[in-house]
This record gives structure tokens, C-alpha cells and sequence, in this order.
């Protein structure tokens, strides 16, 4: 990515934002359907979707906060980064080319595979999850392979082109709901930065743990599980 170097700020604010993003559409596990953590979910959904981008928390002092900001615009001036303001808030988005590039550097699955699983594998009805790997994962021993299909499905979630559900066990499915964008094959393998990976997982889990403890108000419903019954013939 031209001026922007592996160890730079610009980039681990471009991950940032990645992070950021994924955690407003992960799918709901077990554990995340405890009242009242999917109202909490489904209004962090909604607002990255109604605003088209997430505010990146910028702690420190009111000089640092700035220099964020100018940060943040010379990474839009150079294609890197979707900047919009709505009120007194500031929505960032990676743009697609730079998102490509950023979850390859992270280790995570890019766009073209990720459009390509969803072209191949999940249908219009709920798809389960676990026949994105093979029918392995649920109660055999091979649960930790789905972590990947998670990553694999991220950039469809984003980009509203599938959508997630699950059940109270945590069991996932998927479902397209709307056609599938093109992207080129990449002709060459980008060398994922092993600190960049660990500082994307870190952040992705803070966002998610904000994401959890919002207080949403009382009178917001938030996700409905599956049935379980869906998953009872697998």
C-alpha cells in the first residue's frame, strides 16, 4: 500500500477500522444470547449499516484526538479509507481495495474468496454453517475449523450480500440475500504480519466487548434465535 509502511499508524488505524467492522456482524454464539446482549448486537448492526461505516474510539488527549482526524483524512485522500460525518460523528470505512489488502496482511481470508464461497456454498434458504467445512464442526471435535469459516464469511456480512443467524447453542447458518459482487482472483499471495494478525484479534475483541455492554434500553428486542430443531437432522 503506497506510503503506507507495515509499522506505520496509518495502517494499524486502516486495521482498526477493519476490526471495528467485523465485530458489529459477527454471528451470535452461545454464550452472546444472554439477555440483554442481542438487543445490543442487533443496534450496533443497525447503526453500521444505517451510517455506512464505524466510529473508531480515539482515547488520549484533545492534541492526539486531532491528529487522529488528520490521520484519518489523509488516509481517505488516498483511497484508503470511506470518510463520512453524520451530526457530530465521523463514520470511517475501508474502501474495497484497501480492505482486500489489509485482511490478507491480518492472515484473514480476502474479498474473492470470500465472494466465492458465498457464490458456491450458501443459498438463498439457511445454509448451515458447517457445510462450509467439509459437514465438520458441530459436536465432532472440529468446532475450532468454524472459526474460520467465520472469517471466511466476514466480508459477505459486511456488505449485507448474506446475512447470519444461530441458534441458543450457538450453531450458525447463513443465508444470501442478495448477488454476489465480482472481484478479480489475486494473482499474487500477500505475507500476512504476524503482529498485524494479533493486533486485528485484539481490537476486533474490544470492539466486540463495547459492542456487548452498550446500554441499548430496555424496551429493545434485539436478535431472535433459530430454532434448534434446524440442526437436530445434521
Amino acid at each position: 500500500m503506497k506510503n503506507v509502511s507495515d509499522d506505520s499508524p496509518g495502517l494499524r488505524l486502516l486495521v482498526r477500522v477493519l476490526a471495528q467492522t467485523d465485530a458489529a456482524v459477527w454471528p451470535i454464539r452461545r454464550a452472546e444470547w444472554e439477555h440483554p446482549k442481542p438487543a445490543a448486537i442487533r443496534a450496533a448492526q443497525d447503526a453500521f449499516r444505517r451510517h455506512r461505516g464505524v466510529i473508531v474510539p480515539s482515547p488520549g488527549t484533545d492534541a492526539e484526538r486531532k491528529a487522529a482526524e488528520r490521520l484519518a483524512d489523509s488516509l481517505a485522500r488516498a483511497g484508503y479509507l470511506k470518510a463520512r460525518r453524520r451530526g457530530r460523528g465521523r463514520f470511517l470505512r475501508l474502501t474495497d481495495a484497501a480492505e482486500d489488502r489489509v485482511r490478507q496482511l491480518c492472515g484473514l481470508p480476502g474479498l474473492w474468496l470470500s465472494f466465492e464461497t458465498v457464490r458456491r456454498y450458501v443459498r438463498e434458504a439457511w445454509t448451515p454453517e458447517i457445510n462450509l467445512n467439509d459437514g465438520r464442526g458441530w459436536g465432532d471435535g472440529h468446532s475450532a475449523e468454524l472459526a474460520f469459516v467465520e472469517l471466511l464469511m466476514l466480508p459477505a456480512l459486511t456488505r449485507g450480500v448474506a446475512v447470519s443467524g444461530s441458534d441458543v447453542r450457538g450453531r450458525v447458518y447463513y443465508r444470501r440475500v442478495q448477488d454476489v459482487p465480482s472481484w478479480p482472483q489475486p494473482t499474487e499471495e500477500l505475507e500476512p504480519l504476524p503482529e498485524l494478525a494479533g493486533y486485528y484479534h485484539q481490537e476486533a475483541a474490544a470492539a466486540r466487548e463495547r459492542i456487548l455492554s452498550a446500554d441499548v434500553g430496555s424496551l429493545e428486542i434485539g436478535e431472535i434465535p433459530l430454532p434448534c430443531s434446524m440442526g437436530e437432522s445434521r
